[in-house]
Parts: C-alpha cells; sequence; structure tokens
C-alpha cells in the first residue's frame, strides 16, 4: 500500500520538524530536475510538487492531451529545453512518451486553485516509460 503523498510528506517532516525540507519532481527523461517546491510552502502545501522550475512547464492532462480542472487526477506533461530527444534506440518508446513536444511522465497528479500540483503516488494506467529500459539520447541542444 502506498502513502499518499500528502500523510508521507506530513509524517517526514513532523518526524525531523528542525529540518528545511526542498521539494523536487523529477525524471531521468528530463534531465532529472522538473519542479521545485521551497520549504517556506512545505506545510502550506503538503503533497505539492510545485511549478515547473525555470524553463519548464508542467501540466495535468487527461487521456486527450487536455488540462485538467482544478482538484481532477490526470497525467504530469512536462515542457522544456531539459525533456530528452527520445530513447536511444527505441522508436517505439519514444512516441510512447513524447507526442507534441510533451514528455508524458506516466506520473498522476492533481492542480490545487493556486496552480501547485499535488502528486497522486499512482502511475497512469498505461505507463508510457519505454518498456525496454532504453537510456535516454541527450536532451535539445
Amino acid at each position: 500500500m502506498r502513502i499518499p503523498a500528502p500523510i508521507y510528506f506530513q509524517i517526514i517532516g513532523t518526524a525531523f520538524p528542525e529540518k528545511q525540507f526542498f521539494v523536487m519532481y523529477g525524471l531521468t527523461e528530463a534531465t532529472a530536475h522538473c519542479s521545485y517546491l521551497p520549504p517556506d510552502f512545505f506545510w502550506q502545501q503538503l503533497g505539492s510538487i510545485c511549478r515547473g522550475i525555470p524553463g519548464v512547464h508542467l501540466e495535468v492532462v487527461d487521456e486527450q492531451g487536455r488540462p485538467m480542472g482544478c482538484g481532477e487526477v490526470g497525467e504530469i506533461v512536462v515542457r522544456g529545453d531539459n525533456i530528452m530527444r527520445g530513447y536511444h534506440k527505441d522508436p517505439k518508446g519514444t512516441g510512447q512518451a513524447i507526442r507534441n513536444g510533451r514528455l508524458y511522465t506516466g506520473d498522476l497528479a492533481t492542480v490545487d486553485e493556486d496552480g501547485f500540483s499535488i502528486f497522486s503516488n499512482e502511475r497512469a494506467a498505461a505507463s508510457n516509460r519505454a518498456a525496454s529500459g532504453s537510456p535516454p539520447m541527450k536532451s535539445k541542444p
């Protein structure tokens, strides 16, 4: 059983009250860093992965790639210069993961009224990551 992100964050924050927590979300396919939540927002936005870092745009979309409304669960997609061009020697995996210039992560989230993405700890039914384990090719120049 997975612990929902807000509860997990609360457990960790309570266990280490003297520490500051920097929440980051990323993937190998996006040079490992896509979003950042400063410590000042940790307790106000429990479970949030915040917004994209400069140059990175995060969106939560439905199965057709349309933005989801506030509180609706959808897949996180990422767009930016840090996104890989594709999986090495895996055009099928690349085509599943990158569509219309966006990386479909397979991670599910909602968006709150402030535009903060809240991670749901679940994976999309048909994860778009390459099943072959092909390494990503270099990101765009």
